[in-house]
């Protein structure tokens, strides 16, 4: 019986594929799918594409060039594990990850959450991109450490689902140009049952220029995608009752940040019948209380 899935979508960058892959431990009980989204043949050998001939590594070679959302979903459909794991390709595990999958292989969770850490990419030196996500394990415990992996970790890294959890809730990622995994991640955190929290690293997480992590807002199409993926968020977490404002968020760092793109915003409002000036005013109002009541409400401004 298999274990554990491991989806990796990859587009055009096979060294950085073959060290996640050289980071993951084969054994029997392991599947490891690979999804090409329709990479480069100038930029990727495909007759010795990282993984081939591998017994334990299904390579999956898509035309569509629909985004790692649809290749996620790709390998979401070929999974066979008890568990299922995504690595982003300029990824890597840590040595203890087997270790780490073990020792839940038998709970009854819908999710394990772990820790992470992270690296630059090019030498793997020391990056404190993990920062934001291991302050759920360290400054926070128990019902509070709960309420931040559910509604506040937004990527499917660091995580193991169960494989039917994921089936019968029918949850599958977004094929938007950025931001495909924050839907599916807050959605599984709603739908799911018993958790399980686990502050040990599972695995590292690079920082490498030109990424979409890396470049967060920087073109008018990257925020308009952003609002509209957020807005759908924010919908989500308030039918659900919960505490947490990252469409607001967003509004603020374009209202501070981005300024030479509030036009984007305004006709993000317009079309969507939002008044523009009440959107600001209630944007400051949380940030504003958030500021003096952050920890209490595990706010995010």
């Amino acid at each position: 019986m298999t274990s554990y899935s491991i989806i990796i979508p990859s587009k055009n960058l096979p060294d950085l594929l073959q060290r996640a892959l050289d980071s993951i431990p084969r054994r029997d009980d392991i599947q490891v799918i690979v999804v090409d989204d329709a990479s480069d043949p100038g930029l990727v050998d495909f007759a010795a594409y990282p993984g081939l001939g591998d017994p334990c590594v299904e390579v999956v070679f898509t035309k569509e060039a629909r985004g790692a959302g649809y290749a996620r979903n790709a390998g979401l459909a070929r999974a066979t594990g008890r568990w299922t794991l995504f690595l982003d390709c300029d990824d890597l595990f840590t040595p203890s990850c087997l270790t780490l999958m073990d020792s839940h292989r038998e709970d009854d969770a819908d999710i394990v959450f772990f820790n992470v850490t992270s690296a630059f990419s090019d030498g793997l030196d020391y990056s404190p991109r993990h920062l934001a996500r291991s302050e759920y394990f360290t400054a926070y415990d128990g019902t509070r450490r709960e309420f931040c992996c559910r509604y506040l970790y937004t990527e499917p890294w660091g995580k193991m689902f169960r494989t039917e959890f994921l089936r019968d809730g029918g949850f599958h990622f977004e094929e938007t140009p950025l931001a495909n995994d924050y839907r599916f991640s807050v959605m599984t955190g709603i739908a799911a049952g018993r958790v399980v929290t686990d502050p040990r690293q599972l695995c590292c997480i690079t920082e490498r220029s030109g990424s979409l992590s890396h470049d967060f807002c920087s073109t008018p199409l990257q925020l308009s995608t952003r609002l509209a993926v957020y807005y759908g968020v924010q919908e989500l977490l308030d039918a659900a009752g919960v505490r947490s404002y990252p469409f607001f968020k967003l509004v603020n760092f374009t209202l501070r940040h981005r300024r030479d793109m509030k036009d984007i915003l305004r006709d993000f409002c317009s079309d969507r019948r939002i008044g523009y000036n009440g959107l600001r005013f209630k944007t400051l109002f949380y940030r504003i209380l958030f500021s003096r009541w952050h920890r209490r409400h595990w706010a995010i401004f």
